[in-house]
């Protein structure tokens, strides 16, 4: 099943990149996953205990854009983002949506 979840997302990158180029975006913009708060490529443990920490004071300002770290897309970032991919990880929650989050350098 992850197998193919990640072959959807793929399929999903190749089939809009063009329509991306086509609307005038540049060339340094940068595509991150929902979810990925560390922008490694993957979600694991370590994206929701980056974002806690950022949240609560003690961490630095993750290494993706904040479209990224709102994981449940409500349109604010907070504790319930951390939640949302606890339970996707580990109790088989839903995934964060949309998959694919265009970012702009600042």
């Amino acid at each position: 099943m992850t197998s193919t979840r990640y072959l959807v997302m793929i399929v999903l990158l190749v089939l809009t990149v063009p329509a991306w180029v086509d609307a005038g975006i540049e060339q340094e913009d940068i595509i991150f996953f929902r979810g990925d708060v560390n922008g490694d490529g993957s979600m694991n443990i370590s994206d929701p205990i980056d974002l806690a920490y950022y949240l609560f004071g003690s961490g630095p300002i993750p290494d993706s854009c904040a479209q990224v770290w709102d994981a449940d897309g409500n349109g604010a970032v907070d504790v319930t983002d951390v939640n949302y991919l606890l339970d996707y990880l580990f109790a088989g929650g839903p995934p964060p949506t949309p998959s694919l989050v265009l970012c702009y350098p600042d």
